[in-house]
């Protein structure tokens, strides 16, 4: 996220990759508190994971809901800066990037408003409603459970079966599919064109181009698959969610759905160091400058020796053309490139 805020990276769609990136790290913060650190202490597992169903599930939906859209967008504006580049100029700015990104953050909060109220913690009782303790503390053991909300059917057909299987499967994954078929075709014949052309300058441009869309080509083909188990699982669920929810094989199917979504936002950094050049050029400019300071820092300390009760000081000289070369270090390295 560091490397994307960087003045050389201000682009629409580094701007769309930023929060991607911020989503793709909430969801995995959320499934952290949600799935991995309750086999791990009993105390959390009894006192906290309740509130954490309660608050912290609908957070994580909101994220995956931005990270599915903001993928759709990014892709929408990478096909209209490859296939009408005259038009990109102005419709794919940095302005209009954000105000996207806002929008579907909007969207996302409104659309999953009612899952705030879906469960409730509440204290655990035994048969004679005497509290339960959690083992070897004095600490109340709490559960989540179930609101009515879920219990309505209407709620369940028109949001589950309906509106979730629609915006959050349907939609996105055929959008992609077809969007991100155009962009392959588009980076083919682009390449085609690349090598029968002898002007440099425009090579390089192109180049560039295809390297962006190459990349987030790659991000859309990683999140298809990603979204595919959790697509069949909810065409199950809306065909027949009693079935689904007691078999063990449909048990199975959504602990691989869940591991796959949470593996798409693990794997986009990856994508983008090893297929982003412009993103890989940054990030080593970034760190390995600081890396570099901090060699030279230390270089130029003061080096005091005591020797038979004398203390001699050594300072290392710089004539007078290391200075030049120390400034045309930094001025190289605060260069502003806003191309990608």
């Amino acid at each position: 996220m560091y490397v994307l805020t960087r003045r050389s990276m201000k682009s629409s769609t580094n701007c769309f990759l930023l929060a991607l990136a911020i989503f793709d790290s909430l969801v995995l913060i959320c499934t952290t508190l949600l799935v991995c650190l309750k086999p791990l202490s009993l105390v959390y597992q009894e006192l906290v994971h309740a509130y954490v169903v309660v608050y912290v599930y609908p957070l994580a939906l909101i994220a995956q809901t931005c990270v599915i859209w903001i993928t759709v967008s990014f892709t929408v504006e990478r096909y209209i800066a490859v296939r009408n580049p005259l038009k990109a100029s102005s419709l794919c700015t940095v302005k209009r990037a954000r105000i996207t990104t806002f929008c579907v953050v909007i969207f996302s909060m409104v659309y999953n408003f009612s899952r705030w109220f879906e469960y409730r913690s509440e204290i655990k009782r035994d048969a004679n409603m005497t509290i339960v303790l959690i083992p070897g503390t004095n600490l109340p053991s709490y559960r989540a459970i179930q609101n009515k909300v879920l219990a309505n059917q209407a709620y369940e057909s028109i949001y589950f079966s309906g509106l979730y299987l629609t915006v959050m499967c349907i939609i996105p994954v055929c959008l992609l599919t077809v969007l991100n078929y155009f962009l392959i075709q588009a980076v083919r014949k682009s390449a085609k064109e690349r090598k029968s052309m002898r002007n440099e300058s425009h090579t390089a441009k192109t180049s560039k181009e295809n390297n962006i869309t190459t990349m987030l080509v790659s991000v859309v083909a990683v999140f298809i698959i990603c979204q595919l188990p959790a697509l069949l699982y909810n065409v199950a669920i809306g065909i027949d969610r009693k079935m689904v929810t007691k078999s063990i094989d449909w048990q199975i199917v959504s602990i691989v759905r869940n591991f796959m979504v949470t593996l798409n936002s693990a794997v986009n950094f990856i994508l983008y160091c090893a297929l982003g050049q412009k993103f890989r050029k940054v990030f080593f400019k970034t760190f390995c400058k600081r890396f570099r300071r901090h060699r030279e820092t230390s270089s130029e300390r003061r080096t005091v020796s005591s020797t038979n009760g004398t203390i001699s000081v050594h300072i290392p000289m710089l004539d007078k053309n290391s200075n030049s070369k120390v400034k045309d270090f930094y001025d190289e390295s605060d260069d502003v490139d806003t191309q990608l």
